[in-house]
């Protein structure tokens, strides 16, 4: 990590920042006031530490370490950024946007409807804290359907009890048909309901299959 390659990315980031920060653009990209503020900090932080990394009188090892953490840290929000806007307002993009933000269109995307039917699931088999869960698809195939996964929410209730809405607080989520669901030790004796619906890449959700309990 060099002063060159710290200086490339201080300059495009600050066009970045910028663009996100302004609140028609905000609003149009679904983009939070935090992570706009996060952004603006994150970028104070670097322009602050930048000068003394630059300067050899004043660059020490907490220096090094401190503008190292910030471009790993300030890097990694940037790209949550863009991949939230390609995935869900990519169609609200217009050319400052993809120029400001670095966003390349490489071809149009695929668009994958919500899922129109559900799935079916099936616990097969049961052992000490573990029980392993089969999902049936609607059109009777045995693989996931690309750019789709599955995803379950489960209650854990005491024998006897009906499971209300809000018990269903634990969730998981797979690619995969057949897999196994962990329980823990106070889970012990106790029943389980579960259910699940499928998922495309884009947040859109299939309808709920049938909750079954173990």
């Amino acid at each position: 990590m060099n002063a060159k390659r710290y200086k490339t990315f201080d300059e495009m980031q600050l066009t970045f920042v910028n663009h996100i920060r302004d609140a028609a653009n905000m609003a149009r990209l679904g983009i939070a006031a935090a992570t706009a503020e996060q952004l603006v900090l994150f970028y104070n932080q670097w322009t602050a530490i930048y000068y003394q990394y630059i300067d050899p009188l004043r660059r020490t090892r907490a220096v090094t370490a401190e503008i190292y953490r910030i471009y790993i840290a300030y890097g990694k929000l940037i790209r949550a950024v863009r991949q939230q806007i390609k995935f869900h307002n990519r169609d609200k993009l217009t050319a400052d946007d993809r120029v400001n933000l670095s966003i390349k269109l490489r071809g149009a995307y695929h668009f994958v409807a919500a899922p129109a039917e559900a799935v079916l699931l099936i616990a097969y088999q049961h052992q000490p804290r573990i029980t392993s869960l089969r999902v049936e698809l609607p059109d009777g195939k045995s693989r996931m359907p690309k750019n789709h996964h599955l995803r379950l929410e489960y209650a854990i209730v005491a024998p006897g009890a009906v499971a209300a809405a809000a018990d269903f607080y634990h969730f998981k989520e797979s690619t995969r048909l057949k897999f196994p669901l962990e329980f823990g030790e106070s889970d012990r004796g106790k029943v389980c309901f579960i259910r699940g619906c499928l998922v495309t890449r884009r947040g859109l959700t299939g309808p709920m299959s049938d909750t079954i309990d173990f």
